[in-house]
């Protein structure tokens, strides 16, 4: 008798536990396969939930940039709520003059933007004080727009997370592994759970360099990710929906000036300083 009442308080627990955990999955009103530029204050709610419940930094921040940068009129630039991600068409000059006709400093790049979102999970042992030439345009926009003091704060922390890799002594089979072993060398983290940093490195095979081209933040909803990125300077911020890592692949494949150099070897795309898939 004993045991099989034990048997029955055990079965009451499991299903008690299985029915709160169905009880707290979260549903969220998008789909995979969407981007969005969150023009929608529904959605941006929605959006801003999900970075406060990941302990990302310097939220209101984004989005006070983001709202100033949608604030405006279209003018062509074609800015969308959630499309399906095949569809999103911008055009880049009328977007980088919508943005140049009402601002006098230019705003942040995928860059700046990532570095400012986890800027509190990133940990850094040892910080270099030089920095190459292709950040130059990334120092101009954090020493003139007062904007992104918060990141200027912590310049050293973004030049050694960005800066470029001088590779001239490195063999193309092993061009893969120098990110990863910079994070090594200089003891870059980010504290785990559900939020990453996607990086597209680029070969620049006439200069022997390998340099961060593209960034933005991952974060994992358990049946789906959002990937958050500013495009460009002067470009919009986007977010998209998709199923797994893999499927920026093809996001990326889309994007022509990732591609420029040629006869490079890559890009390489890692999720913080894991190789994930390179083309």
């Amino acid at each position: 008798m004993k045991k099989s009442l034990c048997l029955l308080l055990i079965c009451l627990l499991l299903f008690g536990c299985s029915k709160r955990q169905e009880e707290i999955k979260k549903e969220y009103s998008f789909n995979i396969g969407y981007s969005t530029n969150l023009l929608n204050e529904t959605d941006r709610e929605e959006i801003k939930k999900i970075f406060e419940d990941n302990n990302l930094s310097n939220i209101d921040l984004f989005f006070n940039l983001l709202n100033d940068y949608n604030k405006e009129e279209d003018l062509g630039c074609n800015l969308n709520d959630y499309i399906d991600t095949s569809k999103v068409n911008y055009d880049e000059v009328k977007c980088i003059n919508r943005y140049e006709k009402n601002h006098e400093v230019s705003d942040g790049d995928c860059r700046i933007t990532a570095f400012a979102l986890i800027q509190s999970k990133l940990k850094i042992k040892e910080k270099q004080q030089n920095y190459g030439t292709y950040l130059m345009f990334d120092l101009d926009v954090l020493e003139n727009n007062n904007d992104y003091k918060v990141v200027n704060d912590h310049f050293d922390e973004f030049v050694t997370l960005y800066d470029e890799i001088d590779v001239s002594k490195v063999k193309k089979e092993n061009l893969e592994n120098v990110f990863t072993n910079k994070w090594e060398d200089y003891g870059i983290s980010i504290d785990n759970g559900n939020v990453s940093l996607i990086s597209v490195v680029m070969h620049d095979e006439y200069d022997d360099l390998l340099f961060v081209g593209h960034t933005g933040v991952l974060i994992n909803l358990d049946d789906k990710y959002l990937f958050i990125e500013k495009l460009a300077f002067e470009m919009p911020y986007q977010i998209t929906v998709i199923k797994s890592p893999q499927d920026l692949k093809e996001l990326f494949s889309k994007r022509a000036n990732y591609f420029s150099f040629e006869g490079a070897n890559g890009p390489y795309v890692y999720q913080n300083d894991k190789l994930i898939f390179s083309y």
